[in-house]
């Protein structure tokens, strides 16, 4: 018994068997079949969601994978910077990438794409402003309004810094020196932090983060 069976694949998969029931006369025959779907791969869509954060001379990318791979993996992600100062690539296993010898004080936005078997897709568009920076951290002081002054509180912003955390260093009257805190205060993408302590006595503190420190501030006794 032979024949022709057409159609048209909805989904790329590397295969399908399909059952097929065939009349012949007076009777039914059964046969089955496994049809092979080749896929041509077209390029990727654009890498999301491309924020940039400052630091010394440097800007860290970070991105998300694209909708559609183009029907094969993504091997590489490259990323530019503009005004045009260099780039860097990686591999498909990173969503991150961090382009160097910037100039501080300049502003930048960058664009990244990624490339398969087919070629480079397309630029995504383009992230929001960055400015390298010198390292720097500057820190405030206060008790907490509503903690009845038995939490200080310490907000700061830095400017540079390669670091995802600063790490607070005090001085209680009455106690012998600095010690460093138990916590650390994670930076938010703009580089502004807090960070707080319960005790009502006078305290002394600073922040360090990459070797760079701040400025220390004193909080009076309750």
């Amino acid at each position: 018994m032979t024949g022709v069976v057409t159609g048209t694949p909805t989904l790329a998969y590397p295969s399908t068997r399909h059952w097929i029931n065939a009349i012949a006369g007076q009777g039914y025959e059964w046969a089955s079949s496994t049809l092979q779907v080749e896929v041509t791969p077209t390029t990727p869509s654009t890498p999301r969601a491309l924020v940039g954060r400052a630091g010394d001379r440097t800007i860290a990318f970070t991105w998300e994978a694209p909708n559609f791979d183009g029907g094969s993996p993504v091997t590489v992600y490259d990323v530019r910077v503009s005004p045009q100062q260099g780039g860097c690539q990686v591999g498909a296993g990173s969503t991150t990438c961090t382009v160097t010898g910037l100039t501080n004080g300049t502003e930048y936005r960058g664009e990244v794409r990624a490339r398969n078997a087919a070629g480079w897709g397309p630029w995504s568009s383009a992230s929001g402003a960055v400015t390298p920076a010198a390292p720097s951290i500057a820190i405030v002081g206060t008790r907490l309004p509503g903690s009845g002054g038995r939490i200080v509180s310490i907000a700061g912003d830095s400017k540079g810094l390669g670091d995802d955390r600063v790490q607070p260093w005090l001085k209680i009257s009455g106690r012998p020196g600095f010690t460093a805190a138990v916590t650390a205060a994670r930076l938010s993408p703009d580089g502004s932090f807090l960070w707080t302590r319960r005790t009502s006595q006078a305290i002394e503190i600073y922040v360090v983060s990459g070797g760079v420190r701040s400025n220390t501030v004193s909080i009076g006794a309750r």
